[in-house]
């Protein structure tokens, strides 16, 4: 079978998550504009299967199907589209003149997401997925930072949707004098260094920034998965989250209180993050059952997942 791997036209797409998936079954990359815009349909006749990284490129999809009613179509949904308090009027529209009933199938990164989409999708079939960090943490760097004590450093990582949680990073290191905060990634170039919030930027090397920290703040209020976290419980890096983050799914209750934060301001995370500090012992054994848990989320791990559950879709 020949398929294609569309995606928009965004500074964020292709994901490389989604086209290492979308390599793993032999898919030719193709860009589309995002949405609205002008695209060769011909460019896609020969095709068996369209694979979608958003629904931006379903028009353009829904007009070669129109040409080749055998085409399959299965779409990924990896963003939060189908939120409630994402669905304005305007997408709404948009979702209603899209011909969702022209995909065959849909493939999402976490259950929440499954749960919102499945009254759009009618009898199609929705499959679950999850990501993976690509970041190559060995056993050894997780045991070194094991053996040192937790110190009185925390950070976020993330682009410009991370800002607002980013604000609440900011705000903790003003109630916090006696700690250090980082931000890093695009989103922290709207921030400026005080003498304990320190702005990184864009960094080459994301390891070093998990290294540097004891804690991962993750006070984002609407995050299909989270990878960043995955890659905190990988290096050792004691995650804290909140609950609306698609990644809790995947813990274990017994572990799942004591990362998760149920409210989403910086008084919370600041309880949370001196709690964890004081219990230095008890979080250290939290953290080794989130490094065994991590492990399970690698590349060839999820590459398998996707490539068999694609298979499945498709040849149903």
């Amino acid at each position: 079978m020949k398929i294609a791997f569309l995606y928009p036209n965004s500074p964020i797409s292709p994901h490389k998550v989604h086209l290492a998936w979308a390599l793993s079954i032999g898919a030719k990359p193709i860009k589309t504009p995002k949405g609205i815009g002008k695209f060769d349909v011909e460019k896609l006749k020969n095709f068996d299967i369209l694979f979608l990284e958003s629904l931006y490129c379903l028009p353009f999809a829904s007009k070669a199907k129109k040409k080749n009613s055998d085409l399959k179509i299965v779409s990924l949904i990896a963003d939060t589209s189908f939120y409630p308090e994402k669905l304005s009027l305007a997408r709404r529209l948009y979702f209603k003149f899209s011909r969702l009933d022209l995909v065959d199938a849909y493939i999402t990164i976490s259950e929440r997401i499954r749960k919102y989409i499945i009254s759009y999708t009618g009898n199609r079939k929705v499959v679950v997925v999850r990501p993976f960090s690509e970041l190559k943490f060995s056993k050894k760097e997780f045991n070194e930072k094991m053996k040192r004590g937790f110190e009185k450093k925390a950070g976020l990582i993330g682009n410009k949707y991370k800002v607002e949680g980013m604000r609440i990073v900011e705000k903790m290191s003003k109630d916090m004098k006696d700690w250090d905060f980082y931000l890093a990634g695009s989103g922290s170039n709207f921030f400026k260094n005080t003498k304990n919030l320190f702005v990184l930027g864009w960094v080459r090397n994301q390891k070093d920034f998990f290294k540097k920290i004891s804690f991962y703040l993750h006070p984002i209020k609407i995050e299909p998965f989270s990878v960043s976290s995955l890659e905190a419980m990988r290096i050792g890096s004691f995650p804290l989250i909140y609950k609306e983050a698609g990644i809790l799914e995947i813990v274990p209750k017994k572990v799942k209180q004591f990362i998760e934060v149920k409210k989403l301001n910086e008084r919370e995370f600041e309880k949370k993050l001196k709690e964890r500090f004081k219990d230095e012992r008890k979080s250290k054994k939290i953290l080794k059952e989130l490094y065994k848990l991590s492990l399970k989320f690698r590349k060839e791990e999820s590459v398998k997942e996707f490539k068999r559950k694609f298979w499945k879709l498709a040849n149903s």
